[in-house]
C-alpha cells in the first residue's frame, strides 16, 4: 500500500471522531446552561405575577392570567362571584335585587351561615310580624347555591326572603339550610345528601296577652324552667337568675332538707372488739362521724372500720345542710358484760 492510499483511509475516520467530539461538546454545553438556569430563582410575569411549578419542580411562568385559575386570587385580588360581593375571602352574600348587604329588607350575612330577623320582635295578640332571613355559603370564596327550611313556618324556603307570620302564642322560628353546589350543581351522594354541614339560625317573636298593650306592661317575674324572668314595662321578657332546685312561681325554690342514715354493726361486741361504722347524707355540704372512743372520720357517705371498744360506744353524725340546717343521727355499740361467777 502507497503512502497516498494510507492516507486516504485514515482521513474519513479522522474526520467522523471529530464529528462526534463537536457533537459531545454541544450536549455538554446545553446541560450546563440548563442547570445554572435552574438554579436560579424563578422569575414572575410582569402581566400576572405569579409562577406555577409542575410535577418535577420546574417553574412555569405564563404569559397572561389563566382563564380558569387553580384557584381563587391565584392573578391577584379576587372579586367575589355574584351574589357574593367585596374582596375574597371577605365575600357578604348580596340578593339579587337588593342594592347591597341588607338592602330590600334582607338581613346582610357573611361567612358560611344563616340570619333570621324578625320586625318586630314582640307582637299584641292578633298583630303580626315581618320575617325575613338569609343564608350563605362559600368555600375559597366560591358561592354554593342554599336551600332549606324554618320551622314551624313557613317550611321549605330560599336561600333568602321574606314572609308574614302571625302566631297566637310567643313561638321559637328554627332554620336549618344546606349547601347544594355552585348554580345549583348538586354536590352530594346520589341519594341526595350534601357534602356541607349544614347552618342554623333561630330568632323568637313573642306574642303579648290580649289584655297587654305593647310598651304599657304590667313588670312581674316568672318561670321559664328553671329561670326567672321579668316581664318588663315595655313587655319584653328580660332574664333575672338561674334556679338551682328549680323555679315556681316567679321565684327560686329553696334548698331541700338534708336527710341521712348512720349505723353502726355489730352493735352488741366483746370488749376490745371493733364495728364497722357506716353512714350517708344528702343534701348536705359536709359532714362528719364521731365516736365516744376516739374515733373521727369526715365525708357525705363513707364506711369505716372502729377502734377496739371496751365499753359503750356512742357515733354521732353531724351534717350541715344546703338550707344551712343541721342533721343529726346517732348509733350506739354496746359491750357484752362479763359475768364473774363467785
Amino acid at each position: 500500500m502507497t503512502h497516498s492510499s494510507h492516507a486516504q483511509t485514515i482521513r474519513p475516520r479522522v474526520r467522523a471522531h471529530a464529528y462526534l467530539i463537536v457533537l459531545l461538546a454541544l450536549v455538554a454545553v446545553f446541560v450546563a446552561g440548563f442547570s445554572i438556569r435552574s438554579s436560579n430563582e424563578p422569575f414572575a410575569s410582569a402581566e400576572v405575577e405569579f409562577t406555577d411549578v409542575s410535577a418535577r419542580g420546574m417553574h412555569i411562568v405564563p404569559a397572561s392570567c389563566p382563564s380558569d385559575q387553580h384557584y381563587v386570587g391565584e392573578c391577584g385580588p379576587a372579586t367575589c362571584t355574584p351574589p357574593y360581593t367585596g374582596t375574597y375571602p371577605n365575600c357578604v352574600y348580596t340578593p339579587p335585587g337588593t342594592g347591597g348587604p341588607g338592602g330590600g329588607g334582607i338581613p346582610g350575612v357573611s361567612g358560611n351561615a344563616c340570619v333570621i330577623v324578625l320586625s318586630p320582635s314582640t307582637i299584641a295578640l292578633g298583630g303580626s310580624s315581618v320575617m325575613s332571613w338569609n343564608s350563605s355559603y362559600s368555600v375559597f370564596g366560591i358561592p354554593f347555591s342554599m336551600s332549606g327550611s324554618i320551622t314551624p313556618t313557613p317550611g321549605a324556603v330560599a336561600a333568602s326572603g321574606a314572609t308574614t307570620v302571625s302566631p297566637s302564642v310567643s313561638t321559637t322560628y328554627t332554620g336549618t339550610f344546606t349547601a347544594s353546589g355552585e348554580g345549583g350543581r348538586d354536590l352530594g351522594d346520589k341519594a341526595g345528601t350534601s357534602w356541607f354541614t349544614p347552618v342554623t339560625c333561630s330568632a323568637r317573636l313573642t306574642v303579648l296577652p290580649a289584655n297587654e298593650v305593647p310598651g304599657s306592661c304590667s313588670v312581674y317575674n316568672f318561670c321559664r324552667g328553671s329561670d326567672v324572668y321579668q316581664r318588663t314595662a315595655s313587655c319584653t321578657d328580660q332574664f333575672v337568675r338561674s334556679c338551682a332546685f328549680g323555679c315556681a312561681n316567679g321565684v327560686c325554690l329553696g334548698a331541700p332538707a338534708p336527710t341521712g342514715f348512720l349505723r353502726a354493726q355489730p352493735s352488741l361486741v366483746r370488749s376490745g372488739d371493733t364495728t364497722t361504722v357506716e353512714w350517708s347524707a344528702t343534701n348536705v355540704s359536709s359532714c362528719t362521724v364521731t365516736g365516744t372512743n376516739g374515733d373521727s372520720w369526715s365525708g357525705r357517705s363513707g364506711t369505716q372500720t372502729s377502734r377496739d371498744i371496751t365499753s359503750r360506744t356512742t357515733y354521732t353524725l353531724s351534717c350541715i345542710g344546703l338550707d344551712e340546717s343541721v342533721l343529726e343521727m346517732t348509733a350506739v355499740v354496746n359491750v357484752t358484760p362479763i359475768f364473774d361467777e363467785q
